[in-house]
């Protein structure tokens, strides 16, 4: 069975998956972002960070980007664009938890958000050379 010839089992659980992660996406980072706007707590974080004046771009992008992902439903190119534009975002969000020294248990959520963008960029790569079997 050639690469092409997957069972349809399991292009419909990836299909699932992609769609679940992308749902999570859109709501975590959507949140976070009106949390960047909204949040005391945010506030007090971000200069923890020592990013305070960072707080309020973050949340614009972080809502742009949730936006790209649910467009990302229709336009595969802003599901990509969205994803790999969130990826760098966690990329440093990352690092500037280790800077700051804080916890592997604190940096995780990055650390799994980065994961998640990064496949479903992967997923949506716009040659279609990269998993595109498994797009529908």
């Amino acid at each position: 069975m050639g690469r092409s010839e997957q069972p349809p089992d399991l292009k419909s659980k990836v299909h699932f998956f992609i769609n679940l992660a992308q749902g999570i996406s859109i709501i975590s980072f959507g949140w976070y972002g009106l949390s960047c706007w909204r949040s005391s707590r945010m506030v007090l974080e971000f200069e923890r960070y020592g990013m305070a004046r960072w707080r309020r771009l973050t949340g614009a992008l972080q809502l742009l980007a949730s936006l790209g992902l649910s467009a990302g439903y229709f336009y595969p190119m802003l599901l990509f664009a969205a994803a790999a534009g969130l990826s760098g975002m966690m990329f440093f969000a990352v690092l500037v938890r280790w800077r700051i020294r804080d916890s592997v248990a604190a940096t995780l959520p990055a650390l799994i958000f980065l994961g998640l963008n990064l496949w479903l960029a992967a997923t949506a790569w716009p040659s279609g050379v990269v998993l595109s079997t498994l797009r529908p």
